[in-house]
């Protein structure tokens, strides 16, 4: 800002006060404004309140006789520049499965946006991508973080599927963020984990037309209360050498073409209601021809007497 002088040459010298006008008095200039007579006023943003409006006066006065002066006022408008912020993702929320179980498990889901000014307002939002507002009984949101909580122990999911959308809005520029995710619902036991059968002494080679009986450690599921696990027996194509009832195995050969052959095969479990299984270790059998170590035990002979005729 320049004051000319008129006459220009008379030689003078300009000094320069700053005043804070605002209030219709000149006062001195608030502790975020700072002028030292010979600089540009100097202001610290970060101790003025917000969207204020304040007006300043400078004054030229000359070296002269008569002290002689000149005003210009200004505005200052301070702000916050959120006007001009702008956000945008960072973490995003991936496809998630929720297993329902009871008590219920909440279940938190991180998603990070972050902003050009620090501090401006945001609001975030969580909609199904339909526009649809989600369920607040399911999922509610942080609404000073976007954060996601789902938390349910009702079977009334089961097999839901959900697209969801959290926005994030900078309140006062309006530019916005969003993420977008699948959720799927489901029984919990469909996140249990199986344990394999497993055998403690494989089965003995077996005789056609002899009969084996051997027993298998049970398979269990971690949870505990998914309900029942079913076995069978995969890798042995002819049904007719074994049946098998829970956890014990009854090999019965009864055609001399099974012998001469080795069996390998594993136990299958199944947990029944929910389709998921796991197999055991391989083991096998030999069934063995019985014919192949066949003995012939002499009968003994009792002591006796004999009469012979002859005429």
């Amino acid at each position: 800002m320049d004051f000319n002088q008129t006459p220009a040459g008379c030689g003078y010298t300009q000094t320069f006060t700053v005043f804070d006008v605002s209030s219709g008095s000149e006062m001195s200039l608030p502790g975020w404004a700072t002028f030292n007579g010979d600089s540009p006023i100097e202001v610290y943003s970060e101790d003025v309140d917000i969207e204020a409006e304040y007006t300043f006066r400078v004054r030229s006065t000359l070296d002269d006789a008569a002290s002689t002066t000149a005003n210009v006022d200004f505005l200052v408008i301070v702000g916050d520049g959120c006007e001009a912020d702008t956000v945008h993702l960072v973490t995003a929320i991936e496809d998630t499965t929720y297993d329902i179980q009871t008590p219920a498990a909440p279940l938190t889901l991180d998603v990070l946006f972050e902003q050009s000014i620090i501090g401006c307002d945001l609001s975030y939002s969580v909609n199904l991508s339909d526009g649809a507002s989600v369920d607040p009984n399911l999922i509610t949101q942080d609404p000073e973080t976007g954060v996601l909580t789902v938390e349910t122990d009702s079977a009334n999911y089961f097999g839901q599927e959900m697209h969801i959308v959290v926005k994030v809005t900078s309140d006062e520029s309006g530019n916005e963020a969003t993420t977008d995710f699948i959720l799927t619902l489901r029984d919990y036991c469909y996140g249990t984990e199986l344990t394999a059968p497993s055998f403690t002494l494989g089965p003995a080679d077996v005789d056609v037309w002899s009969t084996e009986l051997f027993t298998f450690e049970a398979a269990s599921e971690s949870i505990g209360q998914c309900g029942s696990i079913s076995y069978e027996v995969v890798g042995i194509s002819d049904s007719s050498l074994y049946s098998i009832s829970g956890t014990t195995i009854t090999l019965s050969p009864t055609l001399l073409s099974q012998a001469g052959t080795t069996y390998e095969f594993t136990i299958r479990a199944t947990l029944d209601d929910y389709g998921l299984s796991v197999e055991s270790a391989p083991t096998s059998f030999a069934v063995i021809d019985p014919c192949e170590s066949t003995s012939i035990v002499s009968a003994a002979l009792s002591p006796m007497s004999t009469s012979v005729l002859v005429g």
